[in-house]
């Protein structure tokens, strides 16, 4: 055995990385010559291929690997698998591509756009329902906002009024009474407070 952490990384390696250059490559191909050869074509098929057949491998990997990553030789055999996948001279994605998934695939096309359908219109009704929940939450805070806005201004106008009463009192009583007069209002602050 090779140790789990190493023979991930030749699984990243083998299964992702390597394939990755190859569809770099015929990606390069493909576009460096006017018309698409067949053997381009074919190039392109199996690259396709094996992305399809890593991609359900991967997907039932992770339900899976609970129960079979303990077997011995599991991630050494893996490794051997993804090779015979990815490699040009096995072809092993086409023949699975051809003899499983496009069966399958072919054999359930009409369900399975049906169910793409049918959950995308679901997506967008709980989509925009979350939106209209999330848009009136918003105008409730702000009309919120906006009231204890108006609550504080007033209470500050209020305020405002009793300061401005006094000052006119002075200009009332004259400059000999001010000091009745403020006493008066320093008394009417400390009642304020009392009354808060």
């Amino acid at each position: 055995m090779i140790g789990s952490s190493l023979s991930r990384l030749g699984c990243i390696l083998v299964g992702h990385l390597y394939p990755l250059y190859k569809t770099f490559k015929c990606f390069k191909n493909c576009e460096s010559t006017s018309e698409i050869e067949v053997e381009h074509l074919l190039d392109m098929r199996r690259i396709l291929s094996f992305w399809a057949v890593n991609g359900i491998f991967m997907f039932s990997e992770y339900f899976l690997d609970f129960f079979i990553a303990w077997i011995p030789f599991y991630f050494e055999s893996k490794i051997l698998f993804l090779i015979w996948l990815v490699h040009g001279n096995f072809t092993g994605s086409q023949f699975v591509y051809d003899n499983f998934v496009e069966e399958v695939f072919h054999h359930h096309e009409n369900d399975i756009d049906h169910g793409l359908a049918v959950s995308k219109a679901a997506f967008k009704t709980t989509a925009s329902r979350w939106f209209a929940f999330l848009a009136s939450q918003l105008a409730n805070l702000f009309a919120l906002a906006m009231q204890k806005s108006h609550e504080t201004m007033m209470s500050r106008m209020k305020q405002g009024d009793a300061s401005s009463s006094t000052e006119s009192r002075f200009e009332e009583i004259g400059a000999g009474d001010e000091e009745r007069v403020l006493s008066a209002s320093k008394r009417t602050r400390s009642k304020k407070k009392i009354d808060h």
